[in-house]
């Protein structure tokens, strides 16, 4: 039970209380039956109360959970998912033959019940790191294509998603970073850029 409950319960009591012992009345047992009554009562409107304020916070919460479902499967090219790639050049260039840290970034509008599998392509050759040991790489349609599992770094509230690893670019010119993050149920693909020197 709650403090404001509890002290609301005890206020409208001890006023009832205090206007029978003022009103003269309380020696009569009829008005102590009414009295019981009133106090009962306002006992369970402060419980329905409660209840009324909870459900109205678990209903709100599932009514954002359906709009945000809702308004991002409304257009047909549309996704849950926001990503973005960030690598840790640490405002210098990014040169080859050297490991870049690369964070990853993937905020989803509603609660996921699976986590995230990411899938990674390359058009150029480079070496994969997740947390020190390389990633097999397979080749498809001229691209070098990379499952990375246990990647992920940090997740909160199953909506927001974090993934670490390291890049070793082992050719100069312009790296086209495909990336696919997929849960079984729901689906993003990201293409991005990094030149590399």
């Amino acid at each position: 039970m709650r403090l404001h409950t509890i002290i609301n319960i005890i206020i409208t009591a001890l006023l009832v209380i205090l206007g029978s012992i003022l009103g003269g009345s309380y020696k009569n047992s009829l008005h102590l039956f009414w009295l019981s009554v009133l106090i009962i009562l306002a006992v369970i409107i402060q419980f329905l109360l409660n209840t009324i304020q909870s459900q109205n916070a678990q209903i709100k919460a599932e009514k954002g959970k359906i709009s945000a479902f809702l308004l991002r499967r409304d257009g047909a090219n549309t996704s849950l998912f926001q990503c973005s790639i960030y690598p840790k050049n640490f405002g210098g260039r990014i040169i080859k033959d050297r490991v870049v840290p690369i964070e990853l970034y993937i905020n989803s509008s509603i609660g996921l019940t699976n986590p995230l599998e990411i899938k990674l392509s390359t058009n150029k050759n480079c070496i994969i790191k997740v947390n020190g040991q390389n990633i097999n790489s397979t080749r498809y349609a001229n691209l070098n294509n990379f499952i990375l599992n246990n990647c992920m770094s940090t997740e909160l509230e199953n909506k927001y998603f974090k993934y670490s690893f390291e890049v070793e670019f082992k050719e100069s010119g312009e790296y086209i970073f495909n990336v696919e993050a997929n849960n079984g149920e729901s689906m993003i693909e990201v293409s991005n850029s990094i030149t590399v020197q």
